[in-house]
């Protein structure tokens, strides 16, 4: 379900608040509630959001691909930059570009203990289907 990971994430992070905690999720969802960035670091709740960015509603452009003869309508979009509105809600942002990127980001993060959002570039042809 688009846009649940954020959400869920947060909710989780109150169960268990002892525990480290990373979400993985992609633009489109992270598009939808992005806002909840406020609520974890209102309630001081440290989640660490990753965000994969192939700059497409990838599973939607997945299927355009492989149903449609790659008529992509609608299914890429330009990612805005989540690390940037991160660091403007109070968390911190980390952008990762480059293979080798993520790594680091994630361990100063994790170090952090605060809310922290890295926004990786993914290869923009890294799509499947289910199906």
């Amino acid at each position: 379900m688009v846009g649940f990971g954020m959400p869920a994430a947060i909710g989780v992070k109150a169960a268990a608040p002892g525990r480290p905690l990373v979400a993985i999720m992609g633009v489109g969802s992270m598009g939808y509630a992005m806002i909840e960035v406020q609520t974890a670091v209102s309630h001081k709740l440290p989640v660490i959001f990753n965000v994969l960015d192939n700059q497409a509603w990838g599973a939607e452009k997945a299927y355009k691909q492989e149903f449609f003869g790659g008529r992509l309508l609608g299914a890429e979009i330009d990612s805005p930059r989540f690390d940037k509105f991160a660091e403007l809600c109070g968390a911190r942002g980390f952008w990762a570009e480059g293979h080798g990127d993520t790594g680091p980001a994630l361990e100063q993060a994790l170090a952090s203990g605060e809310n922290c959002f890295i926004q990786c570039l993914i290869d923009l042809g890294a799509l499947m289907t289910l199906g």
